[in-house]
């Protein structure tokens, strides 16, 4: 299994799209290596709205394997909005721990692993939003967005959803929820390193 960091694997991209000219191959490369990483953790963040609270956290391992995954209630009520993009309402989250409850479950499977997530931005956004709320240091990691791979292994200009990702791959699946983000993101993954 590799053992190198992220940004090694992302110059490692770099030079196999120059030397080769073939940006699809150079991100199918790039997907067998992240898949190979015996620590990559794959994550996705539920919120209650736009720049709301985090209200569903899942990680998994390369292999599909539940690192941890929790649904969290927020302090104040989710949207309407995020309700019908994520299905979760208040009543799903009512029985949730608190963020605190969670938060260095949180933090402990991210710390010193490689993360890979499709919105990876915004799951960095998200978490450093609850470090600020819990007044407590955020510790960054290494990070890869699995929307920048795809479209490099489509060649796309414009960005595109992860449902339209998968769809685009044969991968049957409407992920609504971080766990079925995340693991939609590894099939994703998966799906872009048996390409030929």
């Amino acid at each position: 299994m590799l053992t190198l960091p992220v940004d090694s694997l992302l110059d490692q991209a770099e030079i196999i799209a120059d030397r080769e000219r073939d940006p699809a191959r150079a991100a199918m490369d790039l997907a067998r290596q992240i898949l190979d990483l015996k620590d990559v953790v794959v994550i996705a963040t539920t919120t209650s709205g736009p720049r709301g609270e985090l209200i569903e956290f899942a990680a998994l391992a390369s292999d599909g394997s539940i690192l941890f995954h929790t649904l969290i209630r927020p302090q104040s009520s989710i949207s309407a909005r995020a309700t019908a993009l994520h299905g979760l309402t208040d009543a799903d989250v009512e029985d949730a721990p608190h963020l605190a409850q969670v938060w260095t479950s949180i933090t402990t499977v991210l710390t010193d692993r490689p993360v890979a997530g499709y919105q990876i931005v915004v799951s960095q956004r998200d978490l450093r939003r609850c470090a600020d709320q819990l007044a407590v240091p955020y510790r960054d990691s290494h990070w890869l967005s699995i929307a920048d791979l795809y479209a490099r292994y489509a060649q796309r200009t414009q960005w595109c959803s992860l449902t339209t990702a998968c769809a685009n791959l044969g991968i049957d699946t409407l992920p609504r929820g971080a766990l079925k983000q995340s693991r939609a993101c590894l099939a994703l993954l998966r799906g872009m390193a048996e390409r030929v």
